[in-house]
């Protein structure tokens, strides 16, 4: 699942209660900084990780860059809302 080249991507962050979930999976990888009021994190990680990472906390994040995998993110999305749509009584 981790396979896969290293990518810089920035995440919007919902409060600066997550800076600890940054620097806890992404540590010195990471930098959060705010503008606007509006916390952000540069990470550089390994793609998939950085994925699954954002698929994990999206109720509180956002990945704002690299648009390929924001692409990437939202048809995930798409797939799984499909899926979990068509389930009826549990079959």
């Amino acid at each position: 699942m981790l396979e896969g080249k290293t990518i810089n991507a920035k995440i919007k962050l919902g409060s600066q209660f997550e800076v600890n979930y940054i620097y806890d999976w992404f540590g010195q990888n990471a930098k959060v900084y705010c503008e606007n009021d509006i916390y952000y994190a540069d990470i550089t990680a390994n793609e998939n990780a950085i994925k699954y990472w954002c698929m994990q906390y999206g109720d509180c994040v956002e990945l704002v860059a690299p648009q390929e995998m924001r692409n990437e993110i939202i048809k995930l999305l798409n797939n799984m809302t499909t899926k979990y749509r068509g389930v009826k009584n549990g079959k």
